[in-house]
């Protein structure tokens, strides 16, 4: 008999307790604690429109920053496993004039597909970057990390893993699109710091057991 690929994950399973609240409340409570805390921080002018990415299940756009909840049951292909997705996600770009970014926020149960990093890696061939690791005011793993391609766009993550079992990935990148496809970039460093993509996963709203 062929073994069964989704019997062993290719990542670790989800240890985070369910989440007490359905996905459509969780959605909505971590867009309003998101948005206020990205508008907050962002430069003064700076607006908020939708992103590329935000769109799931295909042909359904999300606004700015509106969490949706990435999720697919694992299904067997032969020899491999696809799916096995569950974590909420949510994207905008930034304009401020001619000066155009992206954000990004994962927030999942840790383990699973979309955990948070929490040790540092050498960054990805053909770019530079630097990772600093260190411990939160409550005894979070934050990874700083940031990744540039020489002439391209800069990408700042900010990893952090919390003690509720709450996993956050934040990313700014100094492109309206997306960093990974190389390009000029569209304003001179990412619409955030690292330093303020760390004090916005660390706010208390941000989690999924509230």
């Amino acid at each position: 008999p062929s073994e069964n690929p989704c019997a062993a994950l290719p990542y670790p399973p989800q240890t985070g307790a369910p989440i007490p609240e359905t996905s459509a409340a969780a959605s909505s409570r971590l867009t309003a604690v998101l948005t206020a805390a990205v508008q907050q921080r962002l430069a003064a002018g700076s607006t908020l429109g939708p992103h590329e990415h935000g769109v799931y299940p295909k042909g359904v756009a999300h606004g700015p920053l509106e969490f949706f909840h990435v999720f697919s049951a694992p299904v067997p292909h032969e020899s491999t496993c696809s799916g096995g997705e569950d974590y909420f996600l949510s994207w905008a770009t930034t304009a401020k004039g001619k000066l155009k970014g992206n954000v990004m926020a994962i927030v999942t149960r840790l383990g699973g597909s979309a955990t948070p990093s929490t040790e540092c890696t050498p960054p990805p061939e053909r770019t530079e970057g630097s990772c600093h690791r260190r411990t939160g005011p409550h005894g979070e793993t934050i990874l700083e990390s940031t990744v540039l391609q020489p002439g391209g766009p800069t990408m700042y993550r900010s990893d952090v893993t919390k003690p509720d079992g709450t996993g956050i990935i934040l990313d700014a990148e100094n492109v309206a699109g997306d960093a990974k496809r190389g390009g000029a970039p569209d304003m001179p460093s990412p619409p955030l710091s690292l330093a303020q993509l760390t004090e916005i996963a660390l706010d208390p709203g941000l989690t999924l057991y509230p």
